[in-house]
């Protein structure tokens, strides 16, 4: 078995002026991941993607000042979910949307709801 983590942003689910390029690359990103589910899988590939949260990175140093230092959350936030989804215990979420922010033990506690409702997806609804 292969895992895949790829990093996209509550980016790509919201569209702003100013943010084209990356929240458009953002939102690829989480489409190509659940396509490598879907043409992998079976060959024991799991891929996630997961939203880091509002940290500070680069993208910030042109910034001004207060908004440079506004991101309240920290990389190891990241880190701790990554860890977590690497250790094979959240499979299940693949093909799902992961917001690191969110604890991992809400996420376990909620793996019913979020499947059985097909829930931290992506989709267009008419």
């Amino acid at each position: 078995m292969a895992t895949m983590i790829n990093v996209s942003s509550s980016g790509a689910l919201s569209v702003r002026k100013g943010g084209a390029s990356y929240r458009t690359s953002k939102l690829a990103v989480l489409r190509w991941t659940e396509a490598l589910n879907e043409e992998h899988g079976d060959e024991g590939l799991v891929a996630f993607c997961i939203n880091p949260s509002a940290i500070k990175t680069q993208m910030a140093v042109k910034k001004p000042e207060e908004l440079r230092n506004k991101p309240p959350h920290k990389p190891e936030i990241a880190g701790d979910t990554i860890a977590w989804l690497a250790g094979e215990r959240g499979d299940w979420l693949s093909r799902r949307y992961v917001s690191c922010p969110r604890d991992t033990q809400e996420l376990i506690a909620r793996k019913d709801e979020i499947i059985d409702g097909d829930k931290l997806k992506l989709r267009m609804t008419f």
